[in-house]
């Protein structure tokens, strides 16, 4: 029972307790559990079993002395996991709990069946056998030892837990083939139509030979049709019976359907996307076509004008020019005109200024003559 507690077992391995929670865990039916040993002080096999368990499972010092009185004799109890123990041992001992003895000694065939490895340690003497030195005709017996090694532990370990993912990986595909199953139902089977009777009128010779054309003419088409029915039905009937005993594979394939088809709803989509970015793309390109032409008339007729616009202005400005040309001639022709007006002016007074001269020096000779 997995809810009650779990004793200690009272070897020295370090990672003990961790294998015997996972053998409860995975619920072995033979290695979940610890097996009671009980050793009586003055029993020898009890005592070659306990020195056998202290010398392989190192049990600590300290609890291989607690020996108790029980009942006027002294007892120490053991208890050691099952792992310990070979798979068949422990078979032997579920097999009648309350008969087994593990005290007891195993005979050769026993103990080449139920022990990992045979080591002279583990070979029982008793009383009769040490008086008399080991004799080599006595049959030598071994003690039930608890001697599997920790890597064979750690491999059916191993084992245990590669076999519980197929398990649980079978265990979830028979839940997803029950779930395809539910929820799309085999269809209904079409009951197989028995034949007709074909009765023929018995009125004259020529209606039953036409009678029995028809007839067998009939016969034959429905034994074809019956029979392309049957193979349908019988392959319908195979496939609903592969699908209801499919393991992983079914799902697999169940999986790989449902991939495929969203596959190829995202190549549908994707499809349609790409369409649409092509037309909006040949849109744009027609946008940026129209935008050329446009730009390439508007700068044609920008460059008329401007050519109009150079010449007229061209024209402007010669007439400005010439205008100025003329009107610097007339100036200076006027200029001209003054400045001969001022030289004939300045003549007339110069002679003006001789004759006054000339009239001085007349009446200073006469002043001159008069004194």
């Amino acid at each position: 029972n997995n809810n009650t507690p779990l004793p200690k077992c009272f070897c020295n391995w370090k990672h003990c307790r961790t294998y015997q929670k996972a053998f409860r865990e995975f619920k072995h039916p033979l290695f979940n559990g610890v097996i009671k040993l009980k050793f009586v002080k003055m029993d020898r096999k009890s005592l070659a079993l306990k020195a056998t368990v202290d010398r392989t499972l190192h049990v600590d010092a300290s609890k291989r002395n607690e020996w108790r009185d029980v009942d006027g004799e002294s007892q120490c109890r053991y208890y050691v996991a099952r792992h310990h123990f070979t798979e068949a041992l422990i078979k032997q001992y579920l097999g009648d709990r309350r008969a087994w003895d593990w005290s007891e000694p195993l005979n050769m065939k026993q103990a080449k069946t139920f022990l990992w490895s045979l080591d002279r340690q583990d070979v029982y003497h008793s009383e009769d056998e040490a008086e008399e030195d080991e004799d080599e005709d006595a049959p030598t017996r071994y003690v039930q030892a608890p001697n599997v090694p920790k890597d064979q532990v750690r491999e059916m370990l191993k084992k245990l837990k590669e076999e519980s993912k197929k398990q649980q990986q079978q265990e979830a595909a028979a839940a997803a083939v029950a779930a395809a199953a539910a929820a799309h139902p085999p269809e209904p089977q079409t009951e197989i139509p028995s034949k007709t009777k074909n009765n023929s009128g018995n009125n004259n010779k020529s209606s039953s030979v036409m009678s029995a054309h028809t007839q067998s003419t009939l016969s034959t088409s429905i034994t074809d049709t019956l029979k392309a029915f049957e193979e349908d039905i019988i392959g319908h009937q195979e496939t609903n019976n592969s699908n209801n005993k499919g393991t992983s594979n079914s799902v697999v394939a169940v999986v790989a359907e449902s991939a495929l088809a969203q596959k190829e709803e995202e190549n549908v989509r994707l499809r349609q996307e790409l369409n649409e970015c092509q037309e909006q793309l040949s849109m744009l390109h027609n946008m940026v076509k129209q935008l050329q032409v446009d730009m390439d008339r508007t700068n044609r007729g920008g460059a008329s004008d401007g050519g109009e616009k150079v010449a007229t202005t061209t024209n402007t400005t010669a007439k400005a020019k010439s205008a100025k040309k003329k009107k610097k001639k007339e100036e200076f022709s006027s200029e001209e005109e003054d400045y001969e007006e001022e030289e004939s002016s300045s003549e007339e007074e110069e002679d003006d200024d001789d004759e006054d001269d000339d009239d001085d020096d007349d009446e200073e000779e006469d002043w001159s003559n008069e004194r």
